[in-house]
């Protein structure tokens, strides 16, 4: 843009944009085969000659911009998917046929949400778009199997990078048809929890809220998982999470009580239900009897 600019108002200015080179630097060295392919999209490795001779060639045509970029046609074409290839090459070929799976989502989101409705059990729900979600980190990694794919463990720990993270969320976006952001697999570090978050989107009014209470822990116990802290930090957490707990386990529905104490009675002795008479009569006398064993 900046270029543009300056071309645009008679200042010098020369903007290449460079594909990938075939001399490995510390920028490139570290990658794998199956890295370069993902960041050349069917483009050949530019030989150093070559890249100089386009760089003398670039500062003769009075253009402020150029992609340095060799294609092949042939191999674009054949490679290309909208999952992965850029917008920017999309347009230079036919794009190709693509058979819809059930793996995929079908490639609408529409459909996805479709058989999303379709299926009564919000757990069968979270089955489904976790079933996509491990196919396509599976796809991303270059793993031949979805279910090689450990939905509790952390991407990072996955094997996810800058870039494979990216290339993840393009490929959920397609998959998914909305609008998710670059930082998604940061912000639900599991398969798990991240399933989740898309399910959310998906049918935000389909899950129950039990359901929704649950992605909320999945996604809680992820990022405790990542947590380092300190002695004082960690006593604060933990007793946080207990009393959370101790006042749902406070919080049961009257029926559930009474259906336990109903219980409790059918499996106690004559004495254990004196007892317990006796206590809610001292209670009810305003008395606070000592416990003794049953409720």
């Amino acid at each position: 843009a900046l270029a543009h600019h300056r071309h645009h108002h008679g200042q010098p200015a020369t903007s290449l944009a460079w594909g990938y080179w075939k001399h490995t630097t510390k920028l490139t060295g570290h990658l794998s085969h199956t890295e370069v392919r993902k960041v050349t999209h069917g483009a050949q490795a530019l030989e150093t000659s070559h890249a100089l001779h386009l760089l003398d060639t670039s500062l003769t045509t009075g253009q402020p911009h150029h992609l340095c970029l060799p294609l092949t046609p042939h191999t674009l074409r054949t490679t290309q998917t909208t999952q992965t290839t850029p917008s920017l090459l999309r347009d230079l070929t036919p794009h190709p046929t693509r058979r819809r799976t059930a793996a995929t989502g079908t490639g609408h989101g529409s459909a996805l949400v479709e058989r999303l409705s379709a299926l009564p059990d919000p757990a069968d729900r979270h089955r489904l778009v976790l079933d996509l979600v491990r196919t396509h980190v599976a796809a991303v990694l270059g793993h031949g199997r979805a279910d090689s794919v450990d939905p509790q463990q952390p991407f990072k720990d996955l094997g996810f990078d800058s870039l494979t993270a990216v290339e993840l969320r393009n490929r959920l976006t397609h998959a998914t048809a909305q609008r998710l952001p670059a930082t998604l697999i940061f912000d639900h570090p599991t398969p798990e929890a991240l399933a989740g978050r898309i399910l959310q989107d998906l049918v935000p009014a389909s899950g129950s809220s039990s359901l929704r209470v649950i992605e909320e822990l999945n996604t809680l116990e992820a990022e405790l998982q990542q947590l380092t802290p300190d002695h004082e930090e960690r006593a604060r957490i933990t007793l946080r999470l207990q009393t959370l707990l101790s006042n749902w386990n406070d919080a049961r529905p009257a029926e559930t009580e009474a259906a336990d104490v109903g219980d409790r009675i059918q499996e106690s002795s004559t004495e254990e239900i004196f007892d317990f008479i006796d206590r809610r009569l001292g209670r009810a006398d305003g008395v606070d009897s000592a416990p003794s064993g049953g409720r």
